[in-house]
């Protein structure tokens, strides 16, 4: 059977090699999902380590890191 550009976009679309569109479009949003996953633990950590300094207090980031050095 002869390969028209109609019959080879539902070939390729069809393929299960690794190279095929589908499997890189698979690996993108795996990556993609990886990579908002990541942010969010950033996010969580910075809002945890945001959250210890508060208790130590201060008016100004200098004056917190200067009672934390102090102690």
């Amino acid at each position: 059977m002869a390969t028209t550009p109609q019959t080879a976009g539902r070939a390729a679309t069809h393929d299960r090699s690794p190279t095929s569109l589908g499997s890189i479009k698979n690996l993108l949003l795996v990556e993609t999902m990886k990579g908002d996953a990541m942010k969010a633990a950033l996010n969580l950590r910075k809002w945890i380590c945001v959250q210890q300094l508060s208790r130590v207090g201060g008016s100004s980031v200098r004056d917190c890191v200067d009672k934390v050095i102090d102690h």
